[in-house]
């Protein structure tokens, strides 16, 4: 892929986004996943542009905090406890909330275009109501599952 000043590289044009699968067997077939994972993506291509004067600070706490969002989802389908998995989803949440906030700082300080920031905050959107209705769902079934 040619990478442009203006473009994220068509990972967000329609045929990248993944179908629903009918049965969930891995989290990869969760689609809060696969959205964290492309916001993970958009995040690093936007921050491989940034000046040198700010990728050593601003870009790797930024990449940080992106990338433990898929990664919490990951590990806390791997701990097999609905408890353990809630709180990974939490912390999940809360990196979520912290790349957000860096995605405006760079468009205040303009750093990154306003439509680059509409976009990466649309899929910070669509991952903070997937993993709202994912952790409301895990709550759910915690309540139903101790009476």
């Amino acid at each position: 892929m040619n990478v442009d000043g203006n473009s994220f590289d068509n990972i967000f044009e329609e045929e990248k986004v993944v179908e629903m699968k009918a049965k969930v067997t891995t989290y990869r077939d969760l689609i809060v996943w696969q959205r964290a994972m492309q916001l993970v993506e958009g995040v690093y291509k936007v921050t491989k542009r940034l000046p040198d004067s700010e990728k050593l600070a601003f870009a790797s706490h930024l990449n940080s905090a992106v990338v433990v969002i898929p990664a919490k989802i990951a590990e806390g389908w791997g701990r097999k406890n609905t408890k353990n998995y809630l709180q990974l989803l939490k912390t999940a949440r809360a990196s979520l909330f912290t790349t957000e906030t860096y995605l405006i700082v760079l468009k205040n300080v303009e750093l990154v275009s306003a439509e680059e920031e509409t976009r990466l905050l649309g899929y910070v959107d669509e991952v903070k109501k997937m993993l709202n209705g994912l952790i409301k769902s895990l709550n759910n079934k915690l309540k139903t599952s101790s009476y």
